[in-house]
């Protein structure tokens, strides 16, 4: 509201009408800056420390083991090809009449090391008995190579999920809750042999989970009782890791 005038006497006087309060405007919502600003940074300890994790290792070391297994498979294969069909041999063979010839050569048709007193077929020609080869059947690649070739994708998919599991871990440090935990029971870990694995419980929560962590004996060697600092998930997921692992 404005201010008006009224005229007493012949002089005007100046009445000053009450102003309404402001009405009090609601906070501005966080900007999507202030809420990157505050995530966890993923520092190289983070980062680091996710690969170590036995949710995530079990899963890319299985893929590194059978995609090893796969390069030695295939090698073999070569290694035993180059070894027999590039090595001179000398065979002996009798023909149709029971004559008994001696040729040499490379034996390009053979998977396994033969030895000398093996016993192999051979198709010789009856015009040239020179012409000769123990390729007695087509070479089946797919067969020779079909273990190899499973195990590729086999690995790779593996591999994927040990990228998805880090990358959820890596999400809940940047994103979790910080609260102090009990220990209430101590185990050697079987998949980490240099670990620890721990089941703590929530302070203050109504929560009656026992959360799972695992720490390295050369960090810390907790015992029931004690206090540990977890990073939990804000959605109450049974999900957390150790805060000191990741700082």
């Amino acid at each position: 509201m404005g201010n008006c005038c009224t005229r007493n006497n012949g002089q005007w006087r100046s009445n000053k009408l009450p102003q309404a309060n402001p009405t009090p405007q609601a906070s501005a919502a966080p900007s999507v800056n202030e809420a990157e600003a505050a995530l966890r940074p993923l520092n190289p300890i983070a980062l680091r420390r996710s690969w170590a994790e036995p949710a995530v290792r079990s899963w890319w070391l299985t893929a590194a083991v059978l995609a090893v297994m796969s390069v030695w498979l295939v090698t073999e294969q070569f290694i035993v090809n180059h070894e027999i069909s590039y090595r001179d041999s000398q065979i002996t063979y009798k023909d149709t009449a029971g004559v008994s010839h001696t040729a040499s050569g490379r034996l390009g048709g053979q998977l396994v090391p033969r030895h000398p007193s093996d016993i192999i077929p051979l198709l010789i020609d009856p015009v040239d008995p020179s012409q000769w080869t123990d390729r007695t059947e087509l070479p089946s690649l797919a067969e020779r190579l079909m273990i190899p070739v499973l195990l590729v994708p086999v690995a790779v998919c593996l591999g994927l999920v040990g990228l998805w599991q880090r990358s959820r871990l890596l999400k809940l440090w940047q994103t979790g809750v910080q609260r102090e935990a009990k220990v209430v029971h101590v185990q050697q870990s079987a998949t980490s042999p240099w670990s620890s694995l721990l089941r703590c419980a929530v302070a203050e929560s109504h929560d009656n989970r026992l959360l799972r962590v695992t720490v390295p004996h050369r960090r810390a060697k907790l015992q029931p009782g004690d206090s540990i600092q977890l990073i939990t998930s804000a959605t109450g997921k049974p999900h957390a890791i150790a805060a000191m692992l990741y700082q």
